[in-house]
């Protein structure tokens, strides 16, 4: 069996600097206001993808006079004067 490989001091310092300096710009960006927000999306690579856009696309296109509808009521209801200022 081999041994494990032991991580060099360099490489340990570098990444302590890393996460140091995330750190630094995490706090830097909560005190401005602003929230950490992580998601996952859809892999555009992954097989089927265009497929999966293409019936979606496809079904909306087929709702096309609900979907005016809806958006008609979206802009009605909005308040855009309303939100605070960014």
């Amino acid at each position: 069996m081999s041994k494990p490989k032991k991580k060099s001091p360099r490489k340990a310092a570098k990444k302590k600097a890393a996460t140091a300096a995330v750190d630094r710009y995490r706090t830097r960006m909560r005190k401005k206001g602003m929230r950490l927000v992580q998601i996952w999306v859809p892999d555009v690579n992954a097989p089927g993808f265009r497929e999966e856009c293409a019936r979606q696309v496809a079904l909306v296109n087929s709702m096309v006079e609900h979907e005016r509808e809806v958006m008609e009521w979206v802009e009605n209801v909005q308040a855009a004067d309303e939100w605070p200022p960014y």
